[in-house]
């Protein structure tokens, strides 16, 4: 499957280069990208559970070294050819080749037949009733709730509030994007020592208090170092997350639903809380303000931290997950 997907994505990353128009070619090349991630995440829970903290970071730490890498290299080798055009046909063969180099990964048989729509729902639906994950999930969203008006609103609140120039705060973004990758390289240490939730519970902790500062303080300096804090840990919150729904899925047992089923109800309940989430930032921020709506942010994401941590708690005592 994930051979499939990586083949579709190329698919359509050739069919931009070729000139077809965008907004046919973004859902699409959207959709495989959701289906490619529940792939991938289940991929890497094929470890012994003692190495799947590791696998993850790996994992996520290969895609923060791409987005430090990928920019630069995109942007050179476009003014280099004139056109990103045939940089674009060069992604699509690099994801063409992923593809199959991915079916030499190896399988885990699986039992009985392909399931039927009927099937799928029910698999849908079993999700939706293992209440370990539907409360992690809520509680998940919700901080991501908080932590919005930071991704929506930092680079108008540097350059347009905090008079930083637009090529600094680019130069700041990928400065940040190297020191995130080894903050997720340095969770792996984390993730061998600690439980996830209390891993999650931490990086939830510090960008709350970074959003905290960030609405709070005029100064460049605090700023800088508040986003600095920010958006590795907003980053790094994926592995214990991913690490999190798999156990889940693993204690559910053979009554409950699969890893793949389990990350692709995440992918959906995050996909569409995402789009509502922002949505209601841009309705508040005429009335209350950019700086206003990091401070709330950060003050509402403070309980939630310590909530998710108690969260692992509780659900391990009642046997609903083993960490």
């Amino acid at each position: 499957m994930s051979a499939l997907v990586l083949g579709g994505a190329g698919l359509a990353f050739a069919a931009m280069a070729s000139g077809v128009p965008v907004r046919w070619v973004i859902p699409l090349y959207g959709a495989f990208t959701c289906a490619l991630y529940v792939n991938l995440n289940v991929l890497t829970q094929r470890v012994s559970a003692r190495r799947q903290g590791l696998a993850n970071v790996i994992y996520r730490a290969v895609g923060g070294a791409a987005a430090v890498i990928a920019p630069v290299l995109a942007t050179q080798a476009g003014q280099a050819a004139g056109s990103y055009a045939p940089v674009i046909m060069a992604g699509a063969v690099l994801l063409g080749l992923g593809g199959l180099a991915i079916l030499f990964y190896p399988e885990v048989p699986q039992s009985g037949s392909p399931r039927a729509l009927t099937g799928v729902l029910t698999a849908y639906r079993r999700c939706f009733a293992l209440r370990p994950l539907l409360v992690l999930l809520i509680l998940d969203q919700s901080f991501a709730c908080t932590a919005a008006p930071v991704v929506a609103f930092a680079a108008i609140r540097f350059t347009r509030q905090l008079h930083y120039g637009e090529t600094d705060f680019g130069v700041l973004c990928t400065a940040i994007a190297v020191g995130g990758l080894l903050i997720i390289l340095a969770s792996g240490w984390l993730m061998e020592r600690l439980r996830p939730n209390n891993v999650l519970g931490l990086a939830w902790l510090g960008c709350s208090f970074a959003a905290v500062a960030l609405g709070l303080s005029d100064s460049l300096a605090v700023a800088i170092l508040a986003y600095a804090v920010h958006v590795p840990l907003l980053a790094m919150r994926s592995v214990p997350e991913s690490l999190w729904v798999s156990r889940i899925a693993d204690a559910a047992g053979p009554d409950g639903p699969s890893q793949a089923m389990a990350f692709t109800v995440q992918k959906l309940w995050q996909a569409g809380t995402n789009v509502l989430m922002m949505s209601l930032v841009g309705i508040l921020e005429p009335h209350f303000g950019i700086p206003a709506l990091m401070l709330c942010g950060g003050l509402i994401g403070l309980p939630l931290s310590f909530a998710v941590m108690r969260l692992g708690v509780i659900q391990e005592r009642k046997k609903e997950v083993s960490f």
